[in-house]
C-alpha cells in the first residue's frame, strides 16, 4: 500500500515539474534565433575576369589550416584563392577557386578544415556581390567542389574555426556583428550573439566546446559548451586579436594588436581565487622593443606558448616561445618572413607553420631550422609605400631598391628594358604627398575610413579604406588610391572619375606632364592609367630575379623576355554561386595575345588595347568568346575517349585531339574529368601507336601543363615543346 502511495506522490512530482517547465516556456519563451538569409540572388558575373596566377599567392596569406594527419596545409588569400600543399615536401598539390568578382568579392580571410579530413571551409568578402550578405563556403577535399554553401551573414567574417569534434564550426565577422555558430550536421545557425561592438578576430574552441573569443570592443568572451555567455571581462589592452587555449581547456593566450603583451587568463573557475578570465600572468616581452605579439598559439602537447605579428629585428620577423608556466623560460626564434605574421598554427613534433602577409609561409622544425620556406616568385611592392618614383612622363618606374646598393632597379615602358640606373634619383620623382599646400589641404587618407580633401569628407564605398595619394605639381589635381579604386579629384574636391582597382594601392603618382597616373597595388603589379578618363593601358609584373618580366593589357595581350609569365597570366571563369570557378592560363591562347606590337602601340599613342587593335586594324581577341569555344570544341572531341590503354603501372589520359602548329600546344581530352590531375604526377598519352609519357608541371582545375618524360615510339610529326590537357 505504502508503495503505490509512494508512486502517486512520484507521479505528482513528475506533473508538476512539467507543468511548470510548460508555465515558463509559455511566459517566457526561448530566444529564437533569427533566420539569416540573402537579401538578394543574383549570381557571379559570368565573363572571364583577368586575373594573377602563380605557385605561391599573389597577395597576402590570411589563413592557414593543417589536416589531422598532418599530410596537406591549406592556405587563403587576398588573391581569392585556396591552396593546397603537401606538408612533408611543401609542394603545391591545387588550387581550388571559389566564385569570385570585382573589387573585393572573393578575398579570403580565413581557413579551416574538419577533423574528419573531408570538408574544407572557407570565407572572407564572399558572396556579397550577388547575395548582399556574405557566406561560408564548405568545400569537399577529394572533388574540390562547394559541398555547401552557408549564406546571410550580415558581415565580412574574419575567422572560422571547427570544434575538435568537427561538430559546430563558429565564424566571428566585422563591424560589431559579433559570432555565429553551426552544427554540420544540417549546417544549421545554433547560436548567435552580436551583442559586440567592433570588428572580432580571435576565436577558439576547446575540447569541451566551449568557445573564447577577443573582439576590438576590448573584451573577452567565454561561452560554455551551450554556447552560453558565462564570462565577460575586459581586456588588458585595447585591441585583443587572437585567443587561444590551452589543450586542457584550463588557460586561455591572448594576444593584442600593437602591443607586445600577452596575457594568460583562466580558462575554468579555481574556487574562489579565480574566476573565469582572470588574468593569472603576462608572459615575460623583456627584449621586444617594436611592433607586437598579436598572433598566439598553444602547442598541440600543452607545453609551449607561441606568440608573434609585426616584432621584429634588421627586416626579419622573430616568434618567442614560452614554457607553459609562470615565470617559464623563453626561446626567440628567427623567422625567414619579413612581413606581419598572419597566423601560427602547432603540427606534429612540435614543428609550427607561420603565415606572412609577403606572402609567404614557413614550416619550422623541433629544432628551429628552416625546414619548408615558400614565398612568391614576383617582386613585392611593399617597399614602393607611398614611395613611387616615377619619370616626368610616368613611363619610366623604379621597381626596386636597396639601401646597400646604391643604383635602384629601373624599368622603362619606351625601352622594355629592366636597368640598374645610378642616376635615376635624377630622373624620377616622388608622390606629390604634403599635409599642407595652397590649394589642397589632405588628411586621415593614410589607412582612413573617410578621407578628407580640403576639408571635404570623402565617402567610401562599405569595407574600401584609403590607402595612398598623390598631389599634381601644379596643385590642380588629386589622385587617391584606395583598396578597391582610384579616385581623381580637381582643386574644388570634385570626382573626375572613379575606377576599380583588383587590388590594394600601396602608392600612387601623377606625371607631371599630367599624362598618366601610376599605381603600385599589393598583387605586385605597377599600372598605367591614362589621366584623361582613367582608362588602364598596361600593368608591368617583374620577377624576384629582376631579370624577368611582363606587360599586359586589361583584355590580355601580353609582351615578355621569359618564358614564365605565360603562366601568370590568365582568366577565372565562375560557373555559379554554388559551384567552385577555375582559371584557364594565358599560354593556351598566345598565339592570340602574345604581341609585342599591340603592349607598344598601347605605350607610343597612349592607347587602350581595344583602341590599338583598331588602329592597326586588326581583329580584336573577346576572350569571353573564345575560351568557351575553345572548350566547346574540346567537348565534341568524343572519340578521344575510346580504345584508352587501361595500364595499372601509369595513369592513361586520352588519345591526342588536336595540335596547335602555330604554337607547338597538343591538346588533349582529360578522361578523369572529375580529379584533377597533381604537380608531379605522371601521365602518357595515346598518339596513333606511340604513348607519350609526361609529367605534370602545372595544374589548375580543367587546364594542366606537362613536360616530356620519354617517348615509345615515332612521334617526330608531333611538337612537343608544351602539352596543355583540358577537362572535358
Amino acid at each position: 500500500m505504502s508503495s503505490i502511495f509512494s508512486f502517486k506522490k512520484l507521479l505528482l512530482f513528475i506533473l508538476l515539474i512539467l507543468c511548470c517547465e510548460y508555465c515558463i516556456s509559455f511566459f517566457f519563451p526561448p530566444k529564437k534565433l533569427p533566420i539569416e538569409i540573402p537579401l538578394k540572388k543574383s549570381s557571379p558575373i559570368k565573363t572571364p575576369i583577368f586575373r594573377l596566377n602563380n605557385k605561391m599567392h599573389g597577395m597576402s596569406i590570411t589563413g592557414v589550416a593543417t589536416d589531422a594527419s598532418n599530410k596537406i596545409l591549406a592556405t587563403v588569400s587576398l588573391d581569392k584563392t585556396v591552396r593546397i600543399w603537401d606538408l612533408i615536401t611543401g609542394e603545391l598539390l591545387k588550387i581550388i577557386r571559389i566564385p569570385i568578382g570585382k573589387a573585393k568579392e572573393g578575398e579570403l580571410y580565413t581557413v579551416a578544415i574538419s577533423p574528419n579530413q573531408q570538408i574544407l571551409a572557407c570565407a572572407g568578402w564572399t558572396g556579397y556581390e550577388w547575395d548582399g550578405t556574405f557566406s561560408v563556403y564548405f568545400i569537399n577535399l577529394h572533388s574540390d567542389k562547394i559541398a555547401h554553401l552557408v549564406s546571410g551573414l550580415p558581415a565580412a567574417i574574419t575567422k572560422i574555426v571547427f570544434s575538435k569534434d568537427g561538430q559546430y564550426l563558429a565564424a566571428t565577422l566585422k563591424d560589431g556583428y559579433g559570432i555565429r555558430v553551426y552544427n554540420t550536421y544540417d549546417y544549421s545557425l545554433v547560436a548567435i550573439d552580436d551583442g559586440y561592438n567592433k570588428d572580432c578576430y580571435g576565436v577558439d574552441f576547446d575540447l569541451e566546446n566551449r568557445i573564447v573569443t577577443a573582439s576590438y570592443d576590448g573584451f573577452i568572451r567565454l561561452y560554455d559548451k551551450e554556447f552560453k555567455l558565462i564570462a565577460k571581462e575586459k581586456a588588458f589592452s585595447e585591441l585583443p586579436h587572437s585567443v587561444s587555449f590551452s589543450p586542457d581547456g584550463k588557460k586561455i593566450a591572448v594576444g593584442y594588436k600593437e602591443s607586445i603583451r600577452v596575457d594568460i587568463l583562466a580558462g575554468h573557475r579555481i574556487f574562489i581565487i579565480r574566476s573565469y578570465l582572470s588574468n593569472l600572468y603576462p608572459l615575460e616581452t623583456q627584449g621586444i622593443e617594436n611592433g607586437d605579439l598579436s598572433i598566439v598559439h598553444f602547442s598541440k602537447d600543452g607545453k609551449y606558448i607561441y606568440a608573434g605579428g609585426n616584432w621584429q629585428k634588421n627586416s626579419y620577423r622573430y616568434l618567442r616561445r614560452w614554457e607553459n608556466k609562470e615565470s617559464g623560460s623563453y626561446t626567440n626564434i628567427k623567422t625567414k618572413v619579413t612581413d606581419s605574421i598572419s597566423q601560427i598554427i602547432n603540427t606534429y613534433n612540435d614543428a609550427i607553420i607561420i603565415a606572412s602577409s609577403t606572402p609567404s609561409f614557413q614550416i619550422i622544425g623541433k629544432s628551429k631550422k628552416v625546414g619548408i620556406f615558400k614565398n612568391s616568385i614576383i617582386l613585392p611592392n611593399k617597399h614602393l609605400q607611398d614611395n613611387l618614383m616615377i619619370s616626368r612622363d610616368g613611363y619610366a618606374v623604379r621597381v626596386w631598391y636597396d639601401k646597400t646598393i646604391k643604383a635602384p632597379l629601373v624599368f622603362s615602358l619606351y625601352d622594355k628594358k629592366l636597368v640598374w640606373d645610378k642616376d635615376a634619383y635624377y630622373k624620377l620623382y616622388s608622390p606629390g604627398i604634403i599635409t599642407s599646400q595652397k590649394n589642397f589641404t589632405i588628411s586621415n587618407w593614410n589607412d582612413g575610413k573617410v578621407p578628407v580633401l580640403n576639408n571635404k569628407e570623402i565617402i567610401l564605398e562599405k569595407g574600401d579604406f584609403s590607402r595612398s595619394i598623390s598631389i599634381s605639381l601644379d596643385e590642380k589635381l588629386a589622385l587617391l588610391g584606395t583598396d578597391n579604386y582610384l579616385y581623381l579629384f580637381d582643386k574644388h574636391v570634385k570626382e573626375l572619375w572613379k575606377i576599380p582597382i583588383p587590388a590594394s594601392t600601396y602608392s600612387v603618382n601623377i606625371s607631371m606632364d599630367k599624362n598618366v597616373v601610376v599605381a603600385a597595388l599589393e598583387d605586385g603589379t605597377i599600372r598605367w592609367y591614362r589621366l584623361e578618363d582613367g582608362s588602364e593601358l598596361v600593368a608591368l609584373l617583374v620577377l624576384k630575379d629582376f631579370r624577368g618580366w611582363v606587360l599586359f593589357s586589361p583584355s590580355g595581350y601580353y609582351d615578355t623576355n621569359d618564358e614564365k609569365a605565360e603562366e601568370l597570366l590568365g582568366w577565372v571563369i565562375n560557373t555559379g554561386r554554388t559551384n567552385s570557378s577555375y582559371f584557364v592560363p594565358s599560354f593556351i591562347l598566345n598565339r592570340y595575345l602574345n604581341s609585342s606590337q599591340v603592349i607598344s602601340y598601347i605605350i607610343d599613342h597612349n592607347k587602350t588595347d581595344k583602341e590599338a587593335i583598331f588602329s592597326l586594324d586588326e581583329d580584336f581577341v573577346d576572350v569571353s568568346k573564345l575560351i568557351p569555344e575553345l572548350f566547346e570544341s574540346i567537348r565534341l572531341g568524343e572519340d578521344a575517349f575510346r580504345d584508352i590503354d587501361d595500364s595499372k603501372e601509369e595513369k592513361p589520359v586520352a588519345r591526342v585531339f588536336s595540335t596547335d602548329l602555330t604554337t607547338g600546344n597538343v591538346i588533349i581530352v582529360s578522361a578523369y574529368q572529375d580529379q584533377p590531375f597533381l604537380i608531379g604526377q605522371k601521365l602518357y598519352v595515346m598518339n596513333i601507336e606511340s604513348k607519350i609519357y609526361m609529367e605534370v608541371v602545372y595544374s589548375s582545375g580543367k587546364v594542366t601543363k606537362c613536360k616530356l618524360v620519354e617517348r615509345n615510339g615515332d612521334i617526330t610529326k608531333v611538337r612537343l615543346n608544351t602539352i596543355v590537357l583540358m577537362g572535358k
